[in-house]
């Protein structure tokens, strides 16, 4: 498993990387990320991201496999770099998950479908979408 240093806390320079597991949330052709990328989860309305700061960029792809795509048994295709400056910006919040290094949440999703859908929409227009250098088979 990836070892990563926990972070004190986050600027709004802070890189964030959503790590996508779905052919259907980005166009790799158009290098774009779709609103289904940044939707929160039902049962807890977040959105789970790690803060990459100061990672090198095969550390970053080495949690998004070890951490995020092998446990889930999913491949690891691409990822959506958001700056922490840009969800705030949207009007959503960046929350810290104290028991895991680096990750954290996306949180204060409206309840409503609709309005999710508009912040995520928001959000996939200012990511940056970043294809897996080593795509899975």
């Amino acid at each position: 498993m990836a070892t990563v240093e926990p972070l004190e806390g986050l600027g709004e320079d802070d890189p964030l990387a959503r790590f996508i597991l779905s052919k259907d949330h980005f166009a790799a052709k158009a290098d774009r990320v779709k609103a289904a990328a940044f939707m929160p989860a039902p049962e807890d309305r977040a959105t789970s991201v790690f803060a990459i700061r100061g990672l090198v960029e095969h550390a970053v792809w080495r949690i998004g496999q070890e951490v995020v795509a092998t446990p889930r048994g999913k491949p690891l295709y691409a990822r959506a770099d958001v700056l922490e400056g840009d969800v705030r910006a949207v009007s959503l919040v960046v929350a810290l998950d104290n028991a895991s290094p680096r990750h954290a949440n996306i949180t204060r999703w409206p309840e409503e479908k609709s309005a999710q859908k508009v912040r995520a929409q928001e959000l996939a227009s200012r990511a940056r979408l970043r294809v897996n250098p080593s795509p899975p088979t």
